[in-house]
């Protein structure tokens, strides 16, 4: 990607995805805890139509695009991605977000959640020193990577779903009077609004196959950290600066951003969990970003299982809380 598409492509699409991050509030731990304690999938369903917009807009940049785009590609099915996923889900609650929680209360005014990237830094190398990870000799191509007559009409199906799901939003806002300054302004999108933007915005990003997002960057800060001279692409800092900068924006648009001084006992958890959660990026590989806007999207099958083993097992400890047998 060249300099010009960095800060004229990357660096806009970013912004924008750290936005409806913190207007969304999307968060995997928070969508195990409404279906556990109220029975609800909204947030839920949120994420999975971020999936469904970014599988819409990755197919046809894949295969008929110009440019670097691709789908994934996957690694054979293991007990890796299920071992990764269901660890990557305890990180994410000894933490108390996801990877995209993080973004949002961080750029909220949350200081302790910056504990979480020193973890996540400690985790990724110890992964690395040790290569849990599979072998890249084991990658191969999913069976999103050539267009075909089932996939195609699974991408119109996905359209035409999408179109319905678009329909209805635009109707609702209409009808409520809700105009583009009225968006904007509000503190709380929707779920679906959110996912919108997230899953077109972040699907073209993935699709580009940069490591444009955060844990891209605090994995190669632990590997410098620990001398394994790892590279700094421009892209990799310029997409994490903008992610932030867009959900900063975001809150200070409608003064939700507080600044909160860490607290001890949160800053420990989120540096605790953030190191399960970088040592559980390297076994599935990815963290819940990559799973939700670029595995399953391009079908790929470890990062289906690792998705399916993360949520189960998040409903799972959320339903050992309620119940009083885990401590809230």
């Amino acid at each position: 990607m060249s300099v010009l598409q960095i800060f004229t492509v990357l660096a806009p699409l970013a912004f924008i995805v750290g936005f409806a991050l913190q207007r969304g509030n999307v968060c995997s731990v928070l969508a195990a805890r409404q279906i556990a304690w109220t029975g609800r999938w909204s947030r839920l369903r949120g994420l999975l139509l971020a999936s469904v917009w970014a599988f819409a807009v990755i197919l046809p940049l894949a295969w008929f695009g110009a440019g670097p785009f691709k789908v994934s590609r996957e690694f054979p099915p293991s007990l890796l991605p299920v071992l990764g996923g269901a660890l990557y889900a305890l990180g994410c609650y000894v933490n108390g977000a996801c990877l995209f929680g993080v973004c949002s209360r961080l750029t909220a005014g949350n200081l302790s959640f910056m504990f979480a990237f020193p973890g996540m830094a400690a985790g990724a190398t110890i992964a690395e020193i040790f290569r849990v990870s599979p072998l890249p000799s084991q990658l191969s191509p999913t069976a999103a990577a050539q267009p075909n007559d089932v996939l195609l009409a699974l991408w119109l199906g996905a359209m035409a779903f999408l179109a319905v799901m678009a329909v209805r939003l635009v109707r609702s806002h209409w009808r409520a009077g809700i105009t583009l300054g009225n968006i904007l302004r509000q503190s709380r999108w929707r779920s679906s609004m959110a996912a919108t933007f997230i899953g077109v915005m972040g699907g073209i990003l993935y699709a580009t196959d940069v490591p444009w997002i955060y844990p891209a960057l605090v994995k190669r800060m632990g590997f410098y950290m620990a001398g394994l001279r790892p590279n700094f692409p421009l892209e990799t800092v310029v997409g994490s600066a903008c992610l932030f900068l867009g959900g900063i924006a975001a809150a200070s648009y409608h003064g939700r951003f507080v600044l909160s001084p860490p607290h001890w006992l949160r800053s420990i958890q989120a540096l605790v969990g953030g190191a399960i959660m970088g040592f559980a990026w390297a076994l599935v590989p990815g963290g819940n970003d990559a799973m939700v806007l670029y595995l399953v999207p391009s079908l790929a099958i470890h990062g289906l299982i690792a998705y399916a083993a993360m949520l189960t097992t998040l409903i799972g400890i959320e339903s050992l809380k309620r119940r009083g047998i885990l401590a809230t």
